[in-house]
């Protein structure tokens, strides 16, 4: 993906981000952050801020939108936005930078003990209303059933993999990038992390065991994971963007968990 540099904004764009932060010193991108055009850490006067930013016209623009809107109600389990900037044609937030390291959800981790965490404060949360996608719509491929088994008032952020999620020095979970958060059923955000758990070194059994312990794992009927664990697997088996080896690898961990739950 062609990325945007700093210095490549317009410069009505630059000045208005300037006004929020103060002179800017130096910018260091992110080696994360496919959904947006601009996705750095900018050094200024005022110390360090993070920034996304979009085109009119851009497919990334919805998402940018989206974590607009969603931001006042997460801030506590999110990096705040301190400010927006929309001009030119562009729109740019600017975050509260979060210190942190990504990690692999791996057995035992610190960053699966994270994401543990995160997952029950998460639950805690009623979806606001400027969220209004259905993340059936995107996920269910199209089995009526499996929509219906996904549908819900939950908060979920579908996207919780490692490069979404920093972990700070003091153990606690910071969530970034919420383009894709949607409404739905809360066993949705599990089921979705289920293969990654695989990829990273859990069986499939031990992956299930990790989600029992959330009352909506425990609730959701089997009919509805085995409809959606069939379905994620199609997904990974069929998508095009990233690595080749990486996309084969999920797929993998995919089937991994069908021929669990067919053994069960």
């Amino acid at each position: 993906m062609l990325r945007t540099a700093w210095t490549d904004l317009p410069a009505n764009v630059r000045t208005a981000v300037r006004e929020q932060t103060g002179h800017v010193l130096e910018e260091a991108p992110t080696r994360f952050g496919a959904r947006a055009a601009l996705t750095s850490t900018l050094t200024t006067k005022s110390g360090p801020v993070f920034v996304k930013a979009a085109q009119a016209g851009s497919p990334f623009l919805a998402g940018l939108r989206t974590e607009q809107a969603v931001n006042p109600h997460v801030k506590h389990l999110a990096a705040p936005l301190l400010w927006t900037v929309e001009t030119d044609g562009w729109l740019v937030l600017g975050f509260e930078h979060a210190a942190g390291t990504h990690q692999f959800y791996e057995p035992g981790s610190a960053a699966l003990a994270a994401l543990t965490r995160l997952l029950h404060d998460l639950a805690d949360l009623l979806c606001p209303g400027v969220v209004t996608k259905p993340v059936g719509a995107k996920w269910a491929g199209g089995d009526g059933l499996l929509t219906e088994a996904m549908d819900g008032d939950a908060l979920l952020h579908t996207d919780l993999n490692p490069a979404n999620l920093l972990l700070a020095g003091d153990g606690r979970a910071v969530a970034v990038d919420w383009a894709w958060a949607s409404r739905g059923a809360p066993w949705v955000e599990i089921a979705l992390l289920i293969p990654r758990l695989i990829s990273y070194g859990h069986t499939a059994e031990q992956a299930e065991q990790w989600a029992t312990q959330f009352p909506a794992w425990r609730q959701a009927p089997g009919t509805a994971l085995d409809a959606f664990a069939t379905e994620n697997l199609r997904r990974w088996q069929e998508a095009k963007t990233g690595d080749p080896a990486w996309l084969a690898e999920m797929a993998d961990s995919a089937q991994q968990w069908i021929l669990h739950r067919r053994q069960r």
